[in-house]
């Protein structure tokens, strides 16, 4: 597992925070993973928010130094969390296709809004999640978040970094 705080992050938040809004507003989503009574994941096109593209690059970068390249060879998949007070995400991996780092990057982390807990090398690691950080781990790592107990919803957007065709 790597954790890193992206530079920029308050004001790459301040853009990201209103563009999701915006775009949920503007009904565009797309909705799955309807688990523990919401939608896990929120997918809204790359094109929509010119704002992930420094968090993307972030992915792929770090995905660039672990596993050899340059961060042009990697593209990343993304979707958002957005975690209610009392929310939470069950334990599941990502590795269904060909993933080589799963990630979470946080845009909006109210306190008390719960960790992120991984199970690597049979240890169980808890992330205490805050605005800008980046966390990043294989991705047939289980995982899971454990429940939102702040009274404001959590924003964070999963990523998913494999190699380009």
């Amino acid at each position: 597992m790597k954790v890193l705080d992206l530079p920029g992050a308050a004001a790459l938040n301040r853009e990201l925070l209103p563009a999701y809004h915006d775009q949920l507003a503007a009904g565009v989503e797309r909705r799955s993973h309807f688990f523990a009574g919401r939608y896990e994941n929120i997918y809204i096109g790359r094109e929509r928010l010119p704002a992930i593209e420094p968090v993307l690059r972030a992915a792929c970068a770090v995905t660039a130094r672990l596993h050899g390249g340059v961060p042009g060879d990697y593209r990343a998949g993304f979707w958002f969390n957005d975690t209610p007070p009392g929310g939470r995400t069950l334990p599941h991996t990502h590795d269904d296709d060909d993933e080589l780092v799963s990630c979470v990057y946080y845009v909006q982390v109210p306190d008390n809004a719960g960790c992120l807990a991984v199970e690597e090398g049979g240890q169980r690691l808890l992330v205490r999640p805050r605005a800008g950080r980046m966390v990043l781990f294989a991705p047939d790592a289980l995982h899971w978040v454990t429940p939102n107990l702040s009274g404001d919803s959590r924003l964070s957007i999963g990523i998913n970094v494999g190699r380009t065709a």
